[in-house]
């Protein structure tokens, strides 16, 4: 898809790297459909430094945009000295809501509890968005921790978040199709020996999923 794309210029070269490493996360995550490369979308051009999107719903195309935003490395310069990179959205609430509830999808069905993923390094990252989306798409709260930090730090992370449970997907575990679950609250860790064995676990804590 971006091999054709920005073929001679060096700083041309790392952005159409990163659009190609953040394409292969989405399409590993079960949303390369979704996603559509548009280089005539330009926001703020003042202070976004990287890739900037915009967001629909399929089904209601024509409501517009309802969640829009980018990366801005310099952004936090304006008011510290400190170096803050981040990327951040906009939420349209107002017309997101309408067109959920057009759509009938504001009931208040039971959800399992959250699950954080624990990020153990580059290699499985790819895949444990691809679990992550498996799992939202049955329901289930998903988070994915955004750097390969010390177990320790992730589950105090969770735990400061009232996130119970922390799925322990490394390169071994997804070879072996495994599904390793720390219960935060307990201390423990059971391993599932399929997905369908992790989902029905997770649905019956909250009598949902």
């Amino acid at each position: 898809m971006f091999q054709y794309c920005a073929t001679g210029d060096a700083e041309a070269l790392v952005a159409r790297n990163r659009l190609s490493d953040v394409y292969e996360i989405a399409q590993a995550a079960g949303y390369a459909d979704s996603i559509v490369l548009d280089p005539s979308i330009t926001r703020g051009l003042d202070y976004y430094t990287g890739i900037v999107f915009e967001t629909s719903l399929q089904a209601m195309p024509a409501i517009g945009s309802i969640c829009s935003g980018g990366r801005y490395n310099e952004l936090a310069s304006l008011y510290t000295s400190k170096k803050l990179p981040g990327v951040g959205a906009s939420v349209g609430l107002d017309r997101l809501l309408a067109a959920l509830d057009a759509l009938g999808m504001t009931s208040s069905a039971g959800y399992a509890p959250p699950v954080l993923l624990a990020n153990q390094g580059e290699a499985s990252l790819k895949a444990l968005h691809g679990v992550a989306s498996r799992l939202r798409g049955r329901g289930i709260s998903t988070e994915v921790f955004p750097e390969p930090k010390k177990l320790v730090a992730q589950y105090g992370y969770a735990e400061k978040k009232g996130i119970p449970y922390a799925l322990l997907l490394d390169g071994a575990s997804l070879a072996a199709g495994q599904f390793p679950l720390r219960d935060l609250g307990k201390r423990s860790t059971t391993v599932f020996s399929s997905f369908s064995e992790l989902v029905s676990f997770l649905g019956a804590q909250s009598g949902g999923a």
